[in-house]
């Protein structure tokens, strides 16, 4: 409500282009493109005191930021195009830049006399902290060059290098070149080729290298911050304010590499009623670029952003679209499928990196380990709940177990239920992803849908496990009702406890679920009147169209959505914190 938290956020922004082309010579031209982004953001909020909960706010506090960026972007380009009889030739160099600026300032009060709304302005208050801030200069530059040559339109080959340079890394890794190649053999225009069905038959390969520098600024850097706060003496009463250091750096950061390998195919069939493709690539990615957690030596600074090691990724994409026409009625159906296998097959340091921590046990939920999949789920597998004393007395050590508690497995056999148990529960990355396109219309009548869908993945239900623990201070699950309350009463929800003896809800594959899920991402239905109505009203065209998106989802997962993605860089993905699910939205239009 507006009385406990009043939040106002403001932007204003522009965005800008200017394009020009000139042509010098027959086939020669030369292309500039000036594009500007300009923002101007100013957000106030305030926090009410609460003194009627368990979480109480002792003192009430207004905040007022204001903030400008701006981003200039500019591109050079010299285009040559020529044919030669049988050959074509097409050379492309360019030349790009683009500059990022920031700025602005932020300050707080507290303890305002007066919360009405009218009167929530930062000199009511006592001043707690002002704070002004200019972000470096970012910048990245690029030169590349690229040609094309075909013969007969019938073998094909294009070259590319690019040299790219960014201001996110120190002096002597900022600059890093890429090149790539690509080859291509139209089989259907060759004599020997006679397949009735077939259309067009054409293969072709590739190799090529493309960078990464898509990170925090100042990774090279040890920041340092000033208007910290310290007490001293006894009682704490000696406040001083000071500086201090608020980050780590690494001085020998550079580019990510991906390097990637693939052939592929292009098939027409049927007089090009139905195409397909198929593709099969190797990316390696090299100098991966992550943030490993924090460890305790560390206190509260972050650790900065590592070349830590490298992951392969292979696999197969196919598509296929049909497309006909039947008097009036014409459609076309498409369908692309996409089997991908990922592997971490080195890390810089260790053995594994482990991704930040969740929970009241403070566990990892995944780890990135060598030979498995990046972000693999990590931890004890449950085998049910303890129904009686005997049980327990039966079953490995598992110290503080109680019946009701969840039981947990000996993975190594050693008698006890320790940290040692852990093990790979499963893979947050899809065995498939596919799409189904489809487009129809019959005399006015136009339809399109495309359906998004997923297979063999996990989604780790961090939500669900905090939402069955009774030691936070919130609403449970309502399936807590159906918790253990006796022997036979449940064998997947334990007991309600606040004492955590057991630690029932730690990371482990109770929490676990299938990801799997097909979704109507987009739909749009519409009605376009003849001309013989829209010529009395004085219009060309009219259009009506009603198009909703994520219509609906066919899926066996309990939470709010199963489309979530990254949710701790590359380190911990598929974990559902109770991220704020994709909108189902319908639209009318004309």
């Amino acid at each position: 409500e507006v009385d406990i938290q009043d939040n106002n956020n403001r932007t204003t922004r522009l965005l800008s282009n200017l394009s020009t082309e000139v042509s010098i010579i027959d086939g020669l031209k030369f292309k500039t493109n000036i594009g500007v982004d300009a923002s101007v953001n100013d957000s106030r909020s305030f926090n009410a005191q609460i003194l009627n909960q368990i979480r109480q706010r002792t003192q009430n506090s207004a905040n007022r930021s204001y903030g400008q960026s701006f981003s200039l972007l500019m591109e050079y380009f010299l285009a040559y195009d020529k044919s030669f009889g049988d050959n074509k030739i097409g050379i492309v160099g360019g030349f790009t830049e683009q500059y990022f600026d920031s700025q602005g300032f932020s300050a707080q009060a507290i303890n305002l006399p007066d919360e009405d709304p009218t009167k929530r302005f930062l000199t009511a208050g006592t001043a707690a902290s002002t704070r002004e801030f200019r972000s470096p200069t970012l910048g990245l530059r690029s030169m590349f060059a690229r040609a094309k040559y075909s013969y007969k339109d019938k073998y094909l080959l294009t070259a590319t290098v690019r040299s790219d340079e960014s201001s996110i890394f120190a002096e002597g890794n900022r600059r890093s070149t890429f090149p790539a190649f690509s080859l291509g053999w139209r089989l259907s225009d060759e004599d020997f080729f006679d397949v009735p069905f077939i259309n067009e038959l054409k293969i072709s390969g590739g190799w090529g290298e493309l960078g990464n520098q898509n990170i925090q600024p100042n990774q090279y850097l040890a920041r340092i911050a000033r208007n910290s706060r310290y007490t001293f003496g006894i009682d704490g009463s000696n406040e001083v304010v000071g500086a201090n250091q608020i980050s780590f750096s690494n001085p020998l950061i550079a580019w990510e590499t991906v390097k990637m390998t693939n052939i592929g195919a292009n098939i027409s069939f049927l007089d090009n009623r139905l195409s397909s493709t198929f593709n099969y690539f190797i990316k390696n990615t090299e100098d991966m670029l992550l943030q490993p957690p924090a460890i305790g030596s560390q206190g509260s600074n972050p650790s900065p952003f590592l070349n830590v090691g490298q992951v392969r990724n292979k696999g197969l994409e196919i598509e296929l679209n049909w497309q006909s026409k039947q008097s009036e009625f014409t459609y076309s159906i498409g369908a692309n499928v996409a089997f991908i296998n990922n592997e971490v097959t080195k890390l810089v340091e260790g053995s594994f990196l482990a991704s930040r921590t969740y929970g009241r046990p403070a566990q990892e939920l995944s780890r990135t380990i060598v030979g498995n999949p990046i972000a693999t789920f990590y931890g004890w597998r449950a085998d049910g709940l303890f129904q009686t004393q005997a049980e327990i007395d039966s079953h490995a050590e598992q110290p503080g177990a109680v019946p009701g508690d969840v039981r947990f497995v000996d993975i190594n056999n050693d008698n006890v239920i320790d940290d040692e148990d852990r093990e790979i529960l499963g893979s947050p990355h899809p065995k498939m992803t596919y799409g189904i396109n489809t487009n129809m219309s019959y005399k006015g009548f136009d339809a399109t849908m495309f359906f998004l869908g997923v297979a063999g993945v996990e989604i780790y239900n961090a939500d669900r496990m905090q939402g069955l623990d009774a030691s936070y201070p919130f609403n449970l699950y309502s399936e807590i009702t159906g918790r253990w309350t006796g022997p036979g009463t449940s064998n997947t929800i334990p007991r309600v406890s606040t004492l955590r003896t057991n630690l029932n809800h730690r990371t482990s594959d109770l929490f676990l679920e299938s990801g799997s899920f097909l979704r109507l991402k987009t739909l749009t239905i519409g009605y376009t009147l003849p001309t013989s109505a829209t010529d009395k009203i004085g219009l060309t065209r009219l259009r009506f169209y009603v198009s909703g998106q994520n219509v609906f989802t066919i899926t066996g997962y309990s939470g709010l959505d199963p489309e979530l993605g990254l949710t701790d860089s590359n380190l911990q993905q598929n974990v559902d914190f109770a991220q704020y699910p994709q909108a189902r939205t319908f639209l009318l239009g004309v």
